[in-house]
């Protein structure tokens, strides 16, 4: 994959200097992962959060995979959402899955009364199943994109896990829903700004280097 001067962080910095509130974003190779980036015309199939605790620096995210241990499922693996060790699952992704990966930094300091509020959803939705293939589709596209219609909030699909951590942190509004967002919408070449408030914002991708 052409990297097009994009810049490189190795994964000894950005684990060293990751926060709450950035993110991946992932370009799977799986047949799943080329049909989600078929249909929502991007290079990004899958995106999550990192949650920054005290004594771990962990990922929240929404996936088929059962191969990442959930920290407060007593370690069990299981798809959904789920909050694992950001180490594992990148390198599920980057070497099992082969598809590359691209960190994006949250560039305004998330305060306490916010991160408390992350992990009070991240407690709320965790365990719960992620929305299957049709489903995401009917989610996403019909009742997210078109019809602008809210979901049950009993399913759930990566793009809107996230933006729904953010309008937990109060830096997205609730308006555009939830399911409207997809991981480009996320990415540089997203086709409008995010809506973002509070000061929120992104700073540019780095491809994340795991051999160093």
């Amino acid at each position: 994959m052409a990297k097009k001067n994009k810049p490189t962080i190795s994964y000894s910095e950005l684990a060293a200097t990751a926060k709450t509130g950035d993110i991946v974003l992932f370009e799977g190779v799986s047949l799943f992962s080329k049909l989600v980036r078929i249909f929502t015309g991007s290079r990004f199939s899958h995106i999550g959060m990192i949650y920054r605790h005290p004594e771990a620096l962990l990922f929240f995210q929404a996936t088929t995979l059962k191969t990442v241990r959930d920290v407060l499922k007593n370690g069990e693996k299981h798809e959904g959402v789920q909050l694992g060790p950001l180490k594992q699952v990148l390198d599920t992704y980057g070497n099992h899955k082969k598809g590359a990966l691209h960190y994006r930094k949250f560039e305004v300091e998330v305060t306490d009364e916010q991160e408390s509020a992350f992990k009070a959803y991240i407690d709320e939705v965790d365990g719960r199943p992620i929305t299957s293939t049709p489903e995401l589709f009917k989610e996403y596209l019909i009742e997210g994109r078109f019809l602008h219609h809210g979901t049950n909030h009993h399913y759930y699909f990566c793009s809107e896990l996230v933006a729904e951590s953010c309008m937990a942190m109060g830096f997205l509004p609730k308006r555009p829903i939830s399911n409207s967002y997809s991981p480009r919408a996320f990415s540089d070449n997203a086709k409008k700004k995010l809506p973002w408030q509070s000061s929120g914002s992104l700073a540019g991708e780095h491809f994340v280097d795991l051999n160093s």
